[in-house]
């Protein structure tokens, strides 16, 4: 039997968390290029989420900036577009996998969340490539791409920890509990 009174601070207590950093994501992919930072959602959703919430968060993240590229920067609706939305969504969703599982890993946090952060963007980065042969875009896989993406998506996780960190420390009612950096 489930306590009602832990079940629902469970999911009380870090209500603003989940918000937070889809909007930051939008907002800052907006303001860099639209450059969302897809593996870096994935992998601070896994640290800090339940599996259910976590997914739910990828996913919303996922659908805000469909919603954004089709309805305000004018995303044509033919079918390479929407392969590539939905290819997005399937590798962001593999990068949460991914990151779960190495976030289970007998790892320090940090180690962990940066192990989380290179085996998720070698998953995405690989689930991607393998969809774009199906529609058609392998030619947006250069090293010189991949380095520039990998680079924001870096900094995007950094960013994510240390919000995740000042926040739950700052206004815990609101963002849950602080996550210890180093396991004792």
């Amino acid at each position: 039997m489930i306590d009602t009174a832990t079940h629902m601070s469970k999911y009380t207590a870090d209500w603003a968390w989940p918000p937070f950093f889809t909007l930051a994501a939008v907002i800052g992919s907006l303001a860099a290029g639209c450059m969302m930072p897809f593996v870096a959602i994935a992998v601070i959703a896994a640290g800090t989420l339940d599996m259910q919430r976590g997914l739910i968060a990828v996913i919303a993240t996922w659908a805000a900036n469909q919603i954004i590229g089709f309805g305000m920067l004018g995303y044509p609706l033919d079918a390479p577009t929407i392969a590539s939305g939905a290819a997005l969504c399937a590798s962001a969703l593999i990068a949460f996998a991914v990151a779960r599982r190495t976030l289970t890993g007998p790892f320090p946090v940090l180690a962990g969340f940066g192990l989380a952060g290179l085996f998720s963007f070698a998953a995405y980065e690989a689930a991607l490539y393998a969809m774009a042969h199906i529609y058609g875009a392998a030619d947006m896989f250069s090293a010189e791409i991949i380095t520039l993406i990998g680079v924001n998506e870096a900094l995007w996780l950094v960013g994510f920890v240390l919000a995740h960190q000042l926040l739950t420390r700052s206004l815990p009612r609101q963002f849950g509990k602080p996550t210890p950096l180093i396991r004792a």
